[in-house]
């Protein structure tokens, strides 16, 4: 029985539910959203996550124990995490101390080793996708951009049908092939510097003009030769945010591999000039920034719109995705 909503995302929501028979036994259910159900493209991103996570086993991703693809609507058992994510403790409370982020990193890093072995590649690592349980268990979550790849790189046209956050998508988007192991670890370099600072690192403004602003964080992110945490922090901390967000892929690690043991292998018996900041109970004000769906899926969307406002809300979609496609490219 379903007891409430947990989130809802572009594809779908998730509901906290228990067994009618045993209410001690809680689950989290991904359902299809119902105006996707004839969508082939929806469908195949929502079988993809299925398929991917029903082969994890990895203690910080999410576990999917049974697929339901011929219900209507399809929808996904998960365990369901008792915690909150990143995105709210954030807002709630501010920076973390330095021992949680790093070890929340550590976590985070031991199970891209894993996907990326693998060859899984998420795709939209950001705050709100990253669950901590009470005992400081971080589980990613939201594998609906997630791809299994045979090695070959992301093309420029799969980066526009599946394109995560723009916040945390790394700045060589838009303009070359991406690499899927290196945009994951950028997107962690992001959110590590959010974790240690508790500020949004690339903010988008609610209301604002959304392709305006799309615009203007890929410049800066070409601009800004890699995010610092500033001196407060360790000197090995501060050069691993720097090499996972650098603007230059060369110059970023590896592999999730090397990630690990650059984190295992950080010095942080450090003295700061400036004390390091505390955490604040003065809720900060964040704004997660949209994530642009597939043109289809977002076509599926809007085609139970009645008349004009339909046709022009479809068109919207389709001309957001091409002018930011083309104006990058060209910066």
């Amino acid at each position: 029985m379903i007891e409430q909503t947990l989130g809802k995302g572009g594809m779908g929501s998730v509901y906290r539910c228990h067994n009618r028979d045993a209410p001690s036994i809680v689950a989290a259910i991904k359902l299809l959203d119902p105006a996707f159900q004839f969508n082939p493209e929806a469908k195949e991103r929502f079988l993809r996550e299925a398929e991917i996570l029903y082969k994890v086993e990895h203690p910080n991703v999410v576990r999917v124990s049974n697929v339901h693809l011929d219900a209507k609507p399809p929808f996904l058992e998960m365990e369901f995490v008792d915690g909150q994510s990143l995105e709210d403790d954030l807002a709630g409370f501010g920076a973390l101390p330095l021992d949680a982020a790093m070890d929340r990193v550590r976590q985070l890093a031991d199970a891209l080793h894993y996907l990326h072995r693998r060859r899984i590649y998420h795709r939209d690592i950001k705050p709100q996708n990253l669950l901590t349980d009470a005992d400081g268990i971080v589980k990613l979550v939201d594998f609906g951009l997630a791809v299994q790849k045979s090695g070959r790189r992301i093309t420029h046209a799969a980066a526009i049908t599946n394109f995560g956050t723009v916040s945390y998508c790394p700045p060589e988007w838009g303009r070359q092939q991406l690499d899927p192991v290196t945009w994951d670890l950028y997107a962690l370099g992001v959110v590590f510097y959010e974790m240690l600072t508790g500020t949004v690192a690339f903010p988008m403004v609610r209301d604002a003009d959304p392709q305006r602003q799309m615009l203007q964080v890929l410049s800066d992110k070409k601009r800004i030769a890699a995010l610092d945490p500033g001196p407060q922090f360790p000197p090995d901390v501060r050069e691993i945010v720097k090499k996972l967000t650098h603007r230059e892929p060369a110059e970023r690690f590896k592999d999730a591999k090397a990630l690990v043991a650059a984190l295992e292998a950080a010095d942080l018996d450090y003295v700061p000039a400036t004390p390091m900041p505390a955490r604040t109970v003065e809720p900060a004000r964040r704004y997660a920034p949209p994530t642009v769906v597939p043109a289809a899926a977002a076509a599926a969307g809007v085609a139970g719109m009645a008349g004009v406002a339909g046709f022009l809300a479809l068109g919207a979609v389709f001309a957001l995705i091409a002018v930011v496609a083309l104006a990058v490219a060209f910066l």
